[in-house]
């Protein structure tokens, strides 16, 4: 089966100041390690974004949002109008603990439910997960209807929610980690040195 993987680029980076998919973690950009992980089981990639040149240096679809300045809802409903699957598996940019089995895992609960998210000590994550294309026009309902929180937009939907916990073998304390600021990134930093540099911890 085919996969697309959208990676959501579209965030103003408010609290890091500087683009934060950019910046570089063990000698990487923040990006490179959801590009990668997402190269390893998807047979197309879209980064979501409306500077589609800051990321020319990546052999992947570019996709303006189609509605401006209403958060990430548009890059989740750009991305699925723009994909050419049916399984979708998405997540931010600045994710780069987030894992192939992870994404997996949740295909693997997903049944025939539209949208397939998890939870993790009792925190969830409604913009990392499985979505199937014809969400899209879900979504785009949605914001002409001036919603545009995505948590309430996929209850309306249908969801499921998978609960991650830590006796799992795909878990890692890191796993659903943004980087939001300069001290993310340096705890991002140390963890990798304390795992040896491990270049699969996100696989």
């Amino acid at each position: 089966m085919n996969y697309t993987g959208i990676i959501l680029a579209g965030g103003n980076s408010s609290r890091m100041g500087q683009n934060k998919a950019l910046l570089l973690l063990n000698g990487k950009r923040v990006i490179d390690y959801v590009f990668e992980m997402f190269s390893e089981f998807c047979n197309e990639i879209i980064i979501s974004t409306n500077e589609p040149e800051a990321y020319s240096f990546l052999n992947a679809k570019k996709q303006k949002d189609n509605y401006l300045h209403i958060g990430p809802i548009a890059g989740i409903q750009a991305g699925l109008q723009a994909s050419s699957n049916e399984i979708n598996f998405i997540t931010s940019c600045d994710t780069p603990f987030v894992s192939q089995a992870m994404f997996l895992y949740l295909l693997e609960n997903a049944e025939n439910q539209k949208i397939v998210t998890p939870t993790h000590l009792g925190i969830s994550e409604p913009i990392i997960g499985m979505f199937r294309k014809e969400t899209a026009q879900d979504f785009e309902n949605a914001i002409k209807n001036n919603l545009f929180s995505p948590p309430k937009v996929e209850k309306t939907i249908g969801q499921t929610f998978v609960e991650i916990t830590e006796n799992q073998k795909i878990y890692n304390e890191k796993l659903f980690t943004n980087i939001n600021t300069i001290s993310d990134l340096q705890s991002a930093e140390r963890f990798f040195k304390q795992n040896n540099n491990n270049p699969t911890i996100n696989r």
